[in-house]
């Protein structure tokens, strides 16, 4: 059968959801036929794939928001690409790019499967709770106090009321389509309870955990010292404050810690000063926004892998990239961390905003290499069980083969 995977950054592999996407469409694309459909190309791809040549001119920021010229310059040219290849399903990987490629398909009476990674088919926002869950059909005035925040994290707060008209009717339309899609695939229980709370026909979603990386096992660099890993977004919710803190508790009685943190964003600078205010820049390491291949050194490398998100995430894909690697994890208590950190085999849960309770996990890993080599064999061994390819590839084609049938599609 021929199968359209359609997301609004996928040529790029620029974060978690873009490498899923990417390793999906490397499974899917030696058994059926697949082609891609992007915004722009940067990195190789693992089938045929399309761009937008307008469209790749829009800034980053500018295409997760939306706005009605950009929906209308990604429908045309997804429509004509639609049009010329026929797909027999069309699979939309972001809520991004959700509106456009859902009417496409519409257009032309092609089944449409949707992934959902986060939480946009309800709000569009960051994050509307950091009380570890979402609220649902919140009021205006909820709504208004959730963007301030959402752009103060950027600087940008006193604008909100500017904004305030375009960000809640791009919610209402994000709300409207998303009802229209055929059928989800959650990454996470977490995601599909959610998404039945919104009104989704639970017989409308299937749980597939993102694809694992297929990485071979070598051995660490270092020898002398201890290597505590955490990667993301640096946003004040992704929670790397709680991760420093904790690291201050611990620098303090083992001397051999090391902290390694990857990734860029708005709220950088604020770290790296709490890090040279605790007077420990010897001992933690920046490395910015590194290639894929980089990261999967550094999980090698690293002892101890920290996940700290203040909000409640679907399932981080930090988990199977440490389990990949075997390593185990700390994670905080909420979204769908606990499906794959299992307290005592596969790591270690910690509540949001717990630096003493982190602190104490770390301890107990630092001191017994035996346990943290037992915790990240389970792990690895969890996710070969629940996301191997041939899983991954058995599980989405049942799907797209179901759907298309409904469609009166032979395949």
């Amino acid at each position: 059968m021929k199968i359209a995977l359609i997301g609004t950054f996928l040529g790029q592999k620029t974060a978690g959801a873009e490498i899923s996407s990417y390793l999906l469409a490397n499974h899917l694309s030696g058994i059926e036929d697949v082609f891609i459909i992007t915004t722009k190309i940067t990195s190789e791809m693992p089938c045929r794939a399309y761009s937008m040549p307008l469209a790749k001119f829009f800034p980053h920021r500018f295409l997760m928001v939306g706005a009605r010229i950009s929906d209308f310059i990604m429908y045309r040219k997804i429509l004509k690409i639609l049009m010329n290849e026929m797909p027999d399903v069309v699979h939309i990987q972001d809520f991004s790019i959700m509106i456009p490629a859902l009417k496409a398909a519409k257009k032309l009476n092609i089944p449409t499967v949707m992934t959902v990674r986060d939480f946009r088919f309800e709000c569009n926002l960051d994050s509307c709770s950091k009380e570890g869950k979402f609220r649902f059909n919140c009021t205006k005035q909820q709504y208004k106090k959730c963007l301030k925040e959402t752009l103060s994290a950027a600087s940008f707060g006193f604008l909100s009321p500017l904004f305030f008209r375009h960000f809640y009717r791009r919610k209402l339309l994000l709300n409207k389509y998303s009802k229209q899609v055929d059928y989800f695939i959650s990454v996470s229980d977490f995601v599909k309870n959610n998404l039945i709370e919104f009104g989704v026909d639970k017989n409308k979603i299937t749980t597939i955990y993102v694809p694992k990386p297929d990485w071979k096992h070598r051995q660490d660099k270092h020898k002398d010292v201890l290597v505590l890993f955490a990667a993301g977004l640096l946003v004040e919710a992704k929670g790397f404050q709680t991760i420093i803190d904790a690291f201050h508790i611990i620098a303090k009685t083992h001397k051999e810690a090391y902290l390694i943190i990857a990734g860029t964003g708005s709220y950088e600078n604020e770290l790296k000063d709490m890090v040279k205010d605790i007077g420990l820049q010897e001992k933690v390491n920046f490395l910015g926004k590194i290639s894929y291949e980089q990261m999967e050194d550094e999980y090698f490398n690293a002892d101890i892998v920290l996940q700290s998100s203040i909000i409640p995430e679907s399932l981080s894909r930090i988990i199977f990239e440490a389990f990949a690697a075997k390593k185990p994890v700390i994670a905080t208590d909420s979204g769908g961390n606990k499906e794959l950190v299992k307290e005592n085999e596969t790591g270690f849960l910690v509540k949001i905003n717990n630096p003493e309770q982190m602190a104490q996990k770390i301890d107990i890993l630092i001191k017994d290499k035996n346990l943290r080599q037992k915790m990240g064999l389970a792990g690895f061994n969890l996710i070969q069980k629940l996301c191997s390819e041939e899983s991954i590839i058995k599980n989405h084609l049942k799907i797209y083969k179901e759907l298309a049938e409904k469609y009166g599609k032979k395949c």
